[in-house]
């Protein structure tokens, strides 16, 4: 399953989640507001036959298909795995009807796209009694394993897939292995939050050379600051994701970018962050120049008083990371750092002119003198 693509469909009641993946890197991930229970729903308001549920399902999921077709390099190669009660019920009726044999641990079982037209077309002509008594199952697996396969077979059919496989797991599981686990942050989800990253900026036409270059600085500014900041990995991302879109706000005016920026960010979908943690980005890139967090500022104060406490030290690390590439030319080159009890020295990599960044790190280095009890210097050669 790492090698390959591959596509996990969790159909829930009211909601369907995919996530694609390509060579085990997270391509696209999307909750679509079609389900089971709400396929169920409009075919009783609309009065329509057990047997037209299929063609409801087809204009359903039609957004879903469009959209793996967008993100997969060959749709009718990839592996196609489905979560869901409703599912796993199908796949315990397919197995109990076939001669297919599996380990009684498996938890992925491959079936045949004919066997879920076959199912779907005794449960469409059958009554909800019928179905409960035929294949022992209760009365709301009854109901809803029409729709669920409705939508499984449309999906398959529009890519043209033979076969799919159905997950015993469900997306509830890993949210639960990754909270005993003490909130895992894999290598995989990092890079798919840092690739939207990119993809937004490239969507708001960003500056990418500035962009890079001031992530690189910041992130090793927080590496040197690692002992006093005290925050985590996790918060290492959320700096390299806010300097990378922190002048994205540029693509609406110039004049109070950076409150545009938190605008774009808190409205962009980042798979795997909460909506607080994009929110803490958010008000990251608001603080990238200009006044320093307030308590007049609601989008500063609305967060948790920790919250706001990684907010101004991470901006702080962002507004110093900026400076050092005013003219956003980076002309200064690999910047090093020296710490001394009372400055942050930083040296250029590369002789050039450096008066704009000098000026601009004088006015921008206030919130890190607050936090860190430093001065920030510019070192230039005599």
């Amino acid at each position: 399953w790492e090698k390959g693509e591959a596509v996990v469909l969790e159909i829930g009641g009211l909601t369907c989640g995919m996530l694609c993946r390509n060579e085990g890197e997270i391509r696209f991930v999307q909750t679509y507001t079609v389900g089971s229970l709400h396929l169920r729903r409009q075919m009783e308001e609309a009065a329509l036959m057990p047997q037209q549920i299929s063609e409801l399902a087809e204009g359903k999921t039609h957004e879903i298909s469009d959209q793996i077709r967008k993100n997969l390099e060959n749709p009718t190669t990839t592996k196609l795995l489905l979560m869901g009660h409703e599912m796993r019920c199908a796949a315990a009726q397919i197995l109990s009807t076939s001669k297919q044999k599996t380990r009684p641990d498996a938890n992925v079982l491959p079936v045949t796209v004919k066997a879920l037209e076959k199912l779907l077309r005794q449960v469409a002509t059958s009554t909800t009694e019928e179905l409960v008594r035929e294949l022992n199952i209760s009365y709301t697996d009854a109901e809803l394993l029409g729709p669920s396969l409705s939508i499984t077979v449309s999906i398959a059919k529009a890519l043209d897939l033979k076969k799919v496989y159905i997950s015993s797991l469900s997306f509830s599981d890993g949210l639960l292995q990754e909270a005993v686990a003490g909130s895992v942050w894999t290598t995989a989800m990092r890079k798919h939050v840092l690739r939207v990253a990119r993809e937004t900026g490239e969507k708001y036409q960003y500056d990418q050379n500035h962009a890079e270059q001031v992530a690189r600085v910041a992130l090793d500014l927080f590496d040197l600051l690692q002992e006093e900041h005290g925050c985590t990995s996790r918060h290492r991302l959320f700096l390299e994701v806010a300097a990378l879109l922190h002048d994205i706000g540029v693509f609406v005016s110039v004049h109070s970018h950076n409150k545009h920026t938190m605008y774009l960010v808190h409205n962009t979908e980042f798979a795997g962050l909460s909506s607080q943690e994009i929110e803490l980005i958010a008000v990251i890139t608001r603080y990238h120049r200009k006044a320093i967090p307030q308590s007049s500022h609601v989008e500063y104060t609305s967060l948790r008083p920790e919250d706001r406490l990684v907010v101004s030290k991470l901006a702080a690390i962002l507004r110093v990371a900026d400076a050092l590439d005013r003219v956003h030319d980076q002309s200064l080159g690999k910047i090093r750092f020296q710490l001394t009890g009372e400055a942050l020295v930083c040296i250029p990599g590369q002789n050039g002119v450096a008066s704009a960044e000098q000026v601009s790190l004088a006015e921008k280095s206030d919130l890190f003198e607050l936090m860190f009890g430093r001065r920030c210097h510019l070192h230039t050669p005599e």
